[in-house]
């Protein structure tokens, strides 16, 4: 897989290419210093004002199939873009989230 990153230096774009593997790109892209680390860590900030909600998140991601939360958070979790609705259940949005607030939840 090709990845290219755009950077302004003297008003040109360099473009950076990097030869990665998927194996390697998604272990990466859950870490502070991934691709998705400005995204995942204003998820964080924001969760860190809700303990009730890191609560739930972590309900949510250490289970293995959807479940119910309480109605307001599974909203706001929802809301958030976190979660995805199933049926009345709920479930990590995508593996990213699940394995990126599993490291951070935890320490």
């Amino acid at each position: 897989m090709y990845l290219w990153r755009g950077n302004w230096l003297n008003n040109k774009v360099i473009l950076i290419l990097l030869s990665l593997t998927l194996d390697q790109f998604l272990v990466g892209a859950r870490t502070d210093a991934g691709i998705y680390s400005y995204h995942l860590r204003q998820f964080w900030l924001n969760l860190r004002e809700e303990p009730k909600l890191i609560t739930a998140l972590q309900t949510v991601i250490s289970a293995t199939e959807p479940v119910k939360l309480e109605t307001i958070s599974a909203y706001q979790l929802q809301s958030m873009g976190l979660v995805k609705l199933a049926g009345n259940e709920v479930e990590p949005r995508c593996q990213l989230y699940r394995s990126y607030f599993s490291d951070v939840i935890e320490s």
